[in-house]
């Protein structure tokens, strides 16, 4: 038989498997002949192009989609029987066919609600322009009042759990320098 070449790859394939690929990929191949009633044995042994032949000339029979199921029980006894021990690895439920056809519906998509935006609190500052509630005001607020070093760590250790000590000496300095 003389061979065509394939436009798209530049390969040479025969014209009669040319003639009677569906256009499915081996998974979809297997469901659509399953589903039309090929034995099971059959499935399992048959190369790519015979179960595109058969299902070429068995196209137009009817689509029974419970044999998906009853196909994946089958497998899955004789899976069962060769090896015991991997048998939940081999039948996982992701690799059944009938698995496979639920998953190639489209799903439609849920609309999310938007959620409100609560709207934040305006940072209120005091006279000197800083912010009310951080450590930088409750230390220059101390000093103001003339309370000692010791007492000024113990209230940050109490509030805030944790300040840098470089950082509350420079907010000392500062703040005795304009209460002073």
């Amino acid at each position: 038989m003389a061979k065509k070449q394939n436009k798209s790859t530049g390969r040479k394939k025969d014209s009669e498997s040319a003639i009677f690929d569906m256009g499915f990929l081996p998974h979809e191949l297997k469901k659509q002949c399953i589903k039309r009633g090929l034995p099971f044995e059959d499935v399992v042994n048959m190369t790519h192009p015979d179960l595109n032949l058969w299902l070429r000339k068995n196209f137009s029979k009817p689509i029974q989609k419970d044999k998906l199921y009853e196909f994946d029980q089958w497998l899955s006894d004789i899976l069962k029987e060769r090896d015991n021990e991997n048998h939940a690895f081999l039948c996982h439920p992701l690799l059944q066919m009938a698995q496979i056809e639920e998953e190639s519906k489209p799903k439609l998509k849920k609309v999310k609600k938007k959620k409100e935006k609560k709207p934040r609190q305006k940072r209120v500052k005091d006279e000197n322009g800083r912010v009310k509630g951080t450590k930088k005001a409750l230390v220059f607020d101390a000093v103001r009042k003339g309370r000692s070093e010791d007492f000024i760590r113990k209230r940050l250790k109490k509030k805030f759990g944790e300040f840098n000590e470089n950082s509350l000496k420079l907010w000392i300095s500062k703040a005795k320098r304009q209460y002073g």
